[in-house]
Order: structure tokens, then sequence, then C-alpha cells
């Protein structure tokens, strides 16, 4: 669960970086059809980005960090 929430962190920069970089370039140069599909990458980009926030910060790699009961 903690690699796919890391996986879905990397997947929706990726999509927010594409969507609003290529999407406003595209805006700005009068190609609204390609600047709307573009800039629609953007939403779907923050939900990837919100649910990997939630999966690695509810789930903890195997084997892998300290808890209260160790100290």
């Amino acid at each position: 669960m903690h690699r796919l929430g890391s996986w879905l962190l990397g997947l929706g920069a990726l999509l927010v970086a594409v969507g609003m970089g290529f999407g406003f370039w595209f805006l700005v140069n009068d190609v609204d059809s390609k600047a709307v599909n573009l800039l629609g990458l953007v939403p779907i980009g923050f939900v990837a980005l919100l649910a990997g926030v939630v999966m690695t910060l509810f789930s903890r790699p195997a084997g892998g960090g300290s808890s209260r009961e160790d100290s």
C-alpha cells in the first residue's frame, strides 16, 4: 500500500505539472481544444496526489519504521 501511494504521488505530480505547463502554453497560443484537454488533467492529478498522500501516511513500509512500543 505504501509503494502504491508513492507511485500515486509521482503520477499526480506529473499530471499536474504537464496539465498546467502545456495547458497554459496552448491557452496562450490560442489552441483552445488542446488547452481544455490538458487543463482537465489537473483535477485528476490533484486527486491522485491526495490519494497518494493518504496512502503513504496511513500505511507503513513492511519491516520499517520505529514504533512507540520499542522506545
